[in-house]
């Protein structure tokens, strides 16, 4: 009898997904979870749904990228005409849930860093004048969220002066994410020196940004998860005079 070659079964796009839900469920029949407390129920379902949200997330952001097409022209924010594509450019990307990783085509020359200053906004070259070290401290148990082991008092006043190139490290000790905000200025942060007023600093990591204090006044340095910051990750930067 002839034998007919079968379709190639469907890409499923939501594998991995799938399988850590399984892994998820699999864990919650563990013997050892048969007496748990519910701390311990509370901790593994927030660190294992978590884990399946951003596999989700990548596995939307590759079945996209699967999806894309390769168009012919394309104009960017810049007003430039672009024609040449370079497929598979792909770039980390910080969530709520982790990072992930995004795949594109890129219309633009090829090797180009995915996130750049523009010109006119790129601090030029100079060494820091002050370093300012902000330790991100607390915990979910406690609830304690501090900057360098102290909850938010506006006594405490980080000082800067008019002029200075000021480097500031944010050095989370802690196992969360945390949206670091600076009022009043925008901040160079990571190779390329990008923009920003906020970036995140994940857990364990040391970020380090620089920015120029050309700003007189008191402002507020603090974390944008408004729970974190109402804690007390919260701190004032002010200016000598």
């Amino acid at each position: 009898m002839a034998t007919y070659p079968q379709p190639a079964p469907a890409h499923d796009d939501y594998a991995a997904s799938r399988a850590q839900l399984e892994a998820m469920i699999a864990g919650l029949s563990d013997t050892d979870m048969a007496a748990c407390t519910q701390e311990r129920l509370e901790d593994y379902l927030t660190h294992s749904g978590r884990e399946l949200q951003r596999i989700a997330m990548q596995d939307y952001l590759d079945a996209t990228a699967r999806r894309e097409e390769r168009l012919a022209v394309v104009t960017g924010a810049d007003q430039v005409t672009r024609r040449r594509a370079e497929p598979g450019r792909t770039r980390q990307l910080l969530t709520t849930v982790g990072p992930v990783e995004v795949s594109r085509i890129a219309y633009r020359a090829p090797k180009a860093a995915n996130l750049h200053p523009a010109d006119a906004v790129r601090l030029p070259d100079k060494a820091p004048e002050r370093t300012i070290r902000l330790e991100l401290t607390g915990g979910m148990d406690r609830y304690n969220w501090a900057i360098n082991g102290k909850p938010y008092d506006p006594a405490t006043i980080v000082a800067v002066r008019a002029g200075e190139r000021v480097r500031i490290d944010y050095v989370n000790t802690t196992t969360m994410w945390h949206p670091m905000h600076l009022h009043g200025h925008t901040f160079a942060a990571g190779a390329t020196g990008v923009r920003k007023d906020t970036a995140i600093v994940l857990p364990k990591q040391t970020l380090t940004t620089v920015f120029d204090a050309g700003n007189p006044g008191i402002w507020m340095i603090h974390c944008h998860n408004v729970y974190h910051a109402e804690a007390g990750m919260m701190t004032l930067l002010g200016y000598l005079t």
